[in-house]
């Protein structure tokens, strides 16, 4: 399956969070912005010291995103579709209200689409997050999985 097969599939699925376990977080980011580029589904890049911006608009920093609770009250008042590529993710995956709010997200019924991309080899995903999460191995062989929720990232592309 190419990439932008995969990353669709993950975009029309129930999943609200996909963790992307990978040692290349700037491959699957590449990955992300071509999707970006060649479907207009617009992909948003995260980091805990710069804040939220729409790839290909690095320039262009989104206000009051910068902390991990108003990025999870942004995501979760956004009126139209977004994934959201988050990178340095645990600590504050680990926070319990940014559970909540991650939930919530899940189970808005508004009609807008949101995906949230964790990435990261190390990732531990919270119990109670597990159910609406799909894991997917960037650089890894296929393993049989006993889970539905683990894919491997194609490497057709030569990725």
């Amino acid at each position: 399956m190419a990439d932008n097969d995969l990353l669709q599939s993950l975009v029309d699925s129930s999943y609200t969070l996909v963790h992307i376990k990978t040692d290349d977080a700037e491959r699957i980011l590449d990955i992300f912005q071509r999707f970006n580029h060649e479907t207009g589904c617009a992909v948003y890049n995260w980091h805990n010291d710069t804040g939220l911006h729409r790839v290909g608009f690095e320039h262009i920093l989104i206000p009051r995103t910068k902390s991990d609770l108003d990025l999870a009250n942004y995501i979760r008042t956004a009126r139209h579709f977004g994934i959201y590529f988050l990178s340095d993710f645990q600590k504050t995956l680990d926070n319990e209200a940014i559970q909540n709010q991650i939930l919530e997200i899940s189970q808005k019924k508004d009609g807008v689409r949101r995906l949230l991309a964790i990435i990261g080899k190390n990732i531990v995903i919270p119990e109670q997050l597990k159910g609406i999460t799909c894991t997917i191995k960037h650089g890894h062989k296929p393993v049989q999985q006993p889970q539905t929720n683990i894919h491997t990232f194609a490497a057709a592309a030569g990725y």
